[in-house]
């Protein structure tokens, strides 16, 4: 399989909630691709009223290809996404992938959160980080192996201490200008206690939906030790309102988010 022309820059800290550890393809290299891959323009749209969503992590690759699977063990870098919102270790281990030649090209989509439409975040008067407004989509442009052509997506459900949404090995179209829509749902990697509470979750739940209680605790974007657990990724069963975060205030209903994702080469 050729291998994808965005690489992660060598020395590039990633953080929560910053820009894209990719660079763009040369002239030279993007007629190369021109002749191995398709391209894709995908749409990433968080569709909950509670939820804000970090920068989404995708990739594509082959059929045979696993970022993440339901019932495993997360990856370092699925945790750090879910539990911290930092991209950071997913795209470094996305790298090793595509040396690996089992990742094809893999990207950030966007610097910023997506905020439901309607929440303090996406308003013009938030403050950061969605200064302006943050919104509550994104769309990027892919590259995908030529043949069996795959994508596999993850993006934090801010507002948890270990949700994220997104989905793996998702079939590409293969026909140029033919469109497909799926449905995301929520997960977690079960990796840290659901506390619910503000502590112990990211502080830009509180400024993008707004303070849920009187605590007004500032949050963290660090991985508590004594909050540790060890699981598999299952399906999310949803804020229960044990803690700070309320149902009405944070919940969702399914899907959490939808992609529309088009070959347009």
């Amino acid at each position: 399989m050729r291998r994808a022309t965005i690489v992660l820059l060598a020395g590039v800290i990633c953080t929560s909630f910053l820009t894209a550890c990719s660079r763009p393809a040369t002239e030279a290299e993007s007629a190369e691709d021109a002749l191995s891959a398709y391209d894709y323009e995908i749409t990433f749209v968080n569709l909950t009223q509670g939820q804000p969503m970090s920068p989404p992590v995708l990739a594509t690759h082959e059929g045979t290809g696993v970022v993440w699977k339901l019932g495993a063990a997360a990856s370092n870098g699925v945790v750090q996404i879910a539990e911290n919102g930092n991209n950071g270790p997913m795209l470094a281990e996305l790298g090793k992938a595509r040396a690996d030649n089992t990742v094809f090209e893999f990207v950030q989509a966007g610097a910023t959160p997506l905020a439901p439409a309607g929440s303090p975040g996406s308003t013009k008067e938030a403050a950061a980080p969605c200064a302006g407004g943050c919104p509550d989509r994104v769309t990027v442009r892919i590259l995908a192996p030529a043949g069996d052509p795959r994508l596999s997506v993850v993006s934090m459900l801010v507002c948890t201490n270990d949700g994220f949404t997104g989905d793996n090995s998702i079939e590409l179209p293969l026909v140029i200008g033919k469109e497909r829509v799926v449905e995301l749902r929520g997960y977690e990697t079960s990796t840290e206690r659901n506390t619910e509470l503000l502590a112990d979750i990211m502080p830009p739940c509180q400024g993008i939906i707004g303070v849920a209680s009187s605590t007004k605790a500032p949050g963290t974007a660090q991985s508590n030790p004594a909050l540790a657990e060890k699981g598999s990724i299952v399906a999310h069963r949803g804020v229960t309102g044990s803690g700070d975060l309320q149902v009405a205030r944070h919940g969702w209903a399914e899907p959490v988010a939808k992609l529309t994702i088009t070959r347009v080469r």
